[in-house]
């Protein structure tokens, strides 16, 4: 997803380097009013994710935080060099991920109601 609010030629991007896959390392932060920004490992803001992807984005960091699982989170930069766009991927490591899922799955109560004819 895009990042709203970068701007390279306004950002500090010294220190900022990238992976071998050209993907640079980055944090996702909820705040108080309810928006994630995303920032450097150094703590510089970069920008914020859109509206329309904070409350999906926000429940999903929330519910690992509490896990103390923590999100893989890279960017790139696309376009024109100096007009360029930060776009933000994230992931969450397998094995944590499998083992939230079974934590949160293992909480819910079904009902299981059969039927005549239903296989179990």
């Amino acid at each position: 997803m895009r990042v709203e609010g970068f701007e390279e030629r306004a950002q500090e991007l010294a220190g900022f380097r990238p992976d071998l896959l050209g993907r640079f390392d980055v944090i996702l932060v909820r705040e108080a009013d309810h928006r994630v920004s995303v920032a450097s490992r150094g703590g510089q803001t970069l920008g914020h994710l859109p509206t329309t992807w904070v409350q999906i984005i926000g429940r999903e960091l929330q519910r690992f935080e509490t896990a103390g699982v923590e999100a893989v989170t890279r960017s790139t930069l696309t376009g024109t060099k100096g007009d360029r766009d930060l776009c933000v991927l994230l992931s969450w490591p397998s094995r944590d991920r499998a083992a939230i899922q079974g934590v949160t799955s293992s909480r819910r109560s079904t009902t299981t109601i059969r039927t005549p004819g239903s296989r179990t």
